[in-house]
């Protein structure tokens, strides 16, 4: 029972590393084009390319897997390597991109006098929710 927290813990990690990429992936998009349909074009790709590295680790676990020949009764073998490898995987590649790949670049906006990077995160999400109720009522 141990080893399945373990996985767990893993598994959040893993996913909230995964987030916080998707993130500045994200933010840097409409950077790359000032037209609206090229956007839409380079959004569709990336998309595409998620979706294709999780197909294709997927069926390469699968693979490893059907070539261990996990006994019944050891799926946590399974969920070990599966891990291990998500985890080494993953590290490499977003380090790879977080040192390499995003480029300084000056901060888009100040940060209010008398608040925080947290704070005034915060502060503009419920800025940007309170525009969203009261003004786009399609996409509340």
């Amino acid at each position: 029972k141990r080893a399945w927290f373990a996985a767990a813990i893993l598994q959040i990690f893993i996913a909230s590393m995964y987030m916080v990429h998707l993130c500045a992936a994200y933010a840097y998009l409409p950077e790359l084009t000032t037209h609206r349909k090229s956007l839409v074009n380079y959004t569709s790709e990336f998309v595409a390319a998620q979706y294709t590295a999780s197909v294709t680790f997927l069926i390469f676990m699968v693979g490893v897997l059907f070539l261990v020949d996990i006994e019944p009764g050891q799926e946590m073998m399974s969920v070990k390597l599966s891990q291990s490898v998500v985890v080494t995987v993953s590290t490499v590649a977003f380090g790879f991109a977080w040192k390499f790949l995003f480029q300084e670049r000056p901060p888009s906006q100040n940060i209010p006098e008398g608040s925080t990077l947290f704070t005034a995160g915060f502060k503009k999400l419920w800025r940007t929710s309170n525009t969203i109720i009261e003004h786009h009522s399609a996409i509340k």
